[in-house]
């Protein structure tokens, strides 16, 4: 059973690892993979509220910087919930439009050996001078109008 659905487990490995990146956090933390495009200050009061500045931005998928904010849940939940609706999305739209074109590509090689097979046909016909005779025979012995 496992050996059946072998490359369905590396697939869904291999995009939770991508989610996980995209994310930015494995086992809920976060990971620094690249300089942080803020810059939190040195010196402050416990109490007093602290603003982070921009001085950068970060690569690739979210910045390990919004894991030590104050509204670190509400932006990561956030952010998640948009993009599952963005994936979602593409996870539907991609399938169908590469569908819709294989149906088209399908349908002209479909026409395509339509064609090729009557050219075929022809010249059996030609060739076979017994098809060739049989068929004037049937033309010849059947009335034109039957009564």
């Amino acid at each position: 059973m496992v050996y059946a659905g072998r490359y369905i487990a590396l697939m869904m490995g291999a995009f939770s690892i991508y989610t996980g990146l995209i994310y930015n956090d494995i086992f809920s933390k976060p990971l620094a993979l690249f300089k942080s495009g803020w810059v939190w200050p040195e010196n402050f009061e416990v109490g007093q509220t602290v603003t982070a500045r921009q001085v950068g931005v970060y690569p690739f998928g979210m910045d390990y910087a919004w894991h030590e904010a104050e509204n670190q849940l509400l932006f990561s939940n956030s952010y998640k919930m948009k993009m599952s609706v963005v994936l979602g999305f593409f996870h539907v739209f991609v399938p169908s439009v590469i569908s819709n074109i294989l149906d088209v590509v399908l349908f002209v090689l479909f026409v395509c050996q339509l064609q090729k097979f009557r050219v075929d046909i022809g010249h059996l016909r030609q060739l076979s001078s017994l098809n060739h005779f049989h068929v004037q025979y049937l033309w010849l012995s059947r009335p034109l109008h039957p009564l």
